[in-house]
Order: C-alpha cells, then structure tokens, then sequence
C-alpha cells in the first residue's frame, strides 16, 4: 500500500469514528480495498444495483461531495478522486437513514424481490447496524465533508502524492474568485443578522458565483445543494443568535423536506426568498424577546416540542410539575398573554408558513398543527390574523403554477 493510501485510509477511518457512519473506499474497478468499522456487513447483492448508477455519475462529476438515496431507504454520501497514477477511486459515507426502517418495510422489499430467497432476519441484522440521521444531522455532516475533503489546508504540511493535495490543487484551478465569493457570503450573513433586505440581493450575488465556480451536470441539483447550504447557515445563525432551538429545527426539517419536492429552478428561486425571510423572523424575534424565568421558558420549550399534539395548560403543568394555576398566573404576567393563546398563535405562524410555500390542503395543516378540525383551525386562524387561510394563501403563495 503506497503513503498515499496509507493517509488516505487513516483519513477515512477519522471520519467513520467522527460522523459515526460506515465508510467504504473502493478501487477503480469499483472493488472494495478498505471498510471501517470492519465489522460492517454489505447489503444482500439485489441492494447493490442501485448504487452502480450513484458511482456512474459520482465519477461524472470528480472531486464534488453528492449525496444519493435509493428505494430501500438508505442515503450515502460519494466523492470520486483520483489518486497514484490517475486511477479514479471512490469514497463511500454511510449508507445511512433518514427513518427507521423496520419488518413492515424490509416484508415489502422481499416481496418486491419474490423470485430471490432473503431472509428476513438477514435484512433486519443489516438495517440494524446503519444510523438513522435526521435532515440536519445529515447537513451538519454534509458541511463538515467539504471541509475536509476540499478546504485550504497549509501546503507544506502535505506530501507531495497526498490525495487531500490533489483534491486541494483542483479545488484551487476551479474555484473562480474564492476570496471574492468568502465576502459575498459574510456580507450576506453580516446584513442578514441586521435583519437588512439588501440581504436577499447580495445572496444572489453569492449564489451566482459559487454556482459559476462549480461543475454539476444536474443544473436542479446544483439549486438544491445550495439551497440546503443556504437552511444550514441560516440554521446555525438563528441558533447563536438565541431562537427556539426546536421551533429553528422544525423549520429546518420542513424546508429541507419540502424543496425536495420542487420540480424546476424557478420554484426553488421563489422559494430562497421564504426561507431567508422565515429565519430573519425567528433571529429578529429572538433578539427582541425579553429573557423570561426557567419556568416559562421550560414550558414554552416544551410547547414548542410538541406543536403537533394535542396541549392543554394541566399537561403542561404536570410537566413542569407545578399547579396548573400557577403557571397560567406567570405565563401570562411573563408573556403577555395567556398559554392557551401562545400555543395557538405559534401554531397560526406555522400555519402561514405552510399556506405561503406548499400546497397541502388546510385539512393536511389543521392536523399537522394539533387542532381537532378544519373548521376549528379556521376560526382560530381569522381570530388572530383577521382573514381566513384561504384569502391569506391566495395573497401570500409563492408557488403560483
């Protein structure tokens, strides 16, 4: 094994430990040469087919981190190199989840594949080794990857036959104006945290040219990859900046789920504007807020968790293991307002959020929110906004066909 395997594959074994996620390397005729951890078992064959199509378009594209997800469930992150002689390799992150996958699903994928003898149980040992990663998990790993594998590291530190040296000499050739698009990206988020709109402009500006600096055949995908970019700055932003950790969360989870789901580039335009808009509004609120005793904010924390269920004041404040007119008394003295009226209003800003940028239907919204009705979450929308969330999706919808 030459010195440039040898750090390439303690490299790869850092990563397993830190991300905590299989990492494969295989050769140029795509056979495996190194796995951690070693105790990793390989998917049955008839799940293998999949990724051949991932490792065409992986080498399509050299030296860019992409992520592929097949039919059965699994995500993995491919980056393709050169090293030695110019023979491509490729490396494998994960596979990994984004749900639990259990006997209902794996009872699916058998049947699925009727003609071939899978044993249940062999399915289940497999999917039970792999981590589940929620979105931004997934992301935060994303961001790390690049950093590892394409960063500006100090050159005398680098052997000269060290593949982090060749994916660092092409990332200097093909990165046009790296110093220019670095401060494009810090006045964006300088002017973001101002709460500015001029914001919106210079992310256009630094989109353009990050997307000009990098090539990917799928023009979609390139939107896409930037877009999750943009949901992980800002993520992180809001979450120095003092917002709701869960309230950031969940805002993420939706955006991250929901451009998935957009079909061309001008959705995912109209879209950039929602989503800077929608974190401004939570660092601004946070930063206006004033600071309220532990109970209150335990008990906003766990409302927040729970915006989805069904809520009531004595939940909460079994909870909080306190009297349930005790904590009505100071929620309102701290807040301004009664429990029962945050949650709802809470519930009607992600309410809005829904009815703006997707098209589920206000019966998919009521439920999703913890309201008991349609009808109820009606009323309780035109309380507080003075209009009904139909006119307010037919003013506010960005996604117009």
């Amino acid at each position: 094994m030459t010195m440039s395997n040898h750090e390439l594959t303690h490299l790869l074994k850092d990563c397993s430990i830190a991300l905590q996620v299989p990492v494969l390397l295989l050769n140029h005729k795509r056979k495996l040469t190194f796995q951690f951890p070693d105790s990793f078992h390989q998917p049955p064959g008839f799940m293998k087919k999949s990724f051949y199509s991932f490792l065409e378009a992986s080498r399509k594209s050299p030296n860019t981190l992409e992520k592929f997800s097949d039919e059965f469930g699994q995500s993995i992150f491919l980056y393709s190199m050169n090293i030695g002689r110019g023979e491509p390799v490729d490396i494998v992150f994960g596979p990994f989840l984004h749900k639990e996958i259990g006997k209902k699903e794996i009872d699916g994928f058998i049947k699925a594949e009727s003609d071939r003898k899978i044993k249940p149980e062999r399915l289940l040992r497999y999917y039970d080794q792999l981590p589940v990663l929620n979105p931004v998990h997934s992301l935060s790993m994303e961001r790390i990857l690049i950093q590892i594998l394409s960063t500006k590291q100090d050159r005398h530190r680098l052997r000269n036959h060290s593949p982090i040296q060749k994916v660092y000499e092409h990332y200097i050739r093909n990165e046009a104006s790296p110093s220019s698009t670095y401060q494009l990206q810090e006045r964006f988020l300088h002017l973001f945290k101002l709460g500015q709109s001029e914001a919106l402009v210079v992310y256009q500006e630094w989109k353009k040219q990050s997307l000009s600096s990098t090539s990917h055949s799928n023009a979609l995908r390139l939107e896409k990859n930037h877009l999750i970019r943009l949901v992980g700055e800002l993520n992180q932003v809001c979450l120095d900046g003092g917002a709701q950790p869960e309230e950031v969360m969940s805002l993420s989870e939706f955006f991250l789920n929901y451009l998935e789901t957009r079909e061309t580039t001008g959705e995912l335009r109209e879209l950039e504007e929602n989503v800077i808009q929608s974190y401004m509004t939570r660092l601004q609120r946070a930063q206006e807020e004033p600071v309220h005793s532990p109970l209150v904010e335990r008990s906003k924390h766990y409302i927040f968790q729970n915006l989805s269920e069904p809520l009531s004041l004595q939940e909460i404040a079994a909870e909080m293991n306190v009297h349930p007119n005790y904590l009505s008394g100071v929620f309102k003295k701290e807040a301004g307002v009664s429990i029962s009226h945050f949650i709802n209003q809470e519930r009607i800003k992600e309410a809005k959020e829904m009815l703006s940028i997707s098209d589920f239907t206000l019966l998919d919204i009521s439920m999703k929110l913890g309201f008991n009705s349609q009808s109820y979450f009606t009323r309780v929308f035109k309380k507080i906004e003075g209009i009904g969330p139909n006119e307010f999706r037919k003013k506010h919808h960005i996604m117009e066909d």
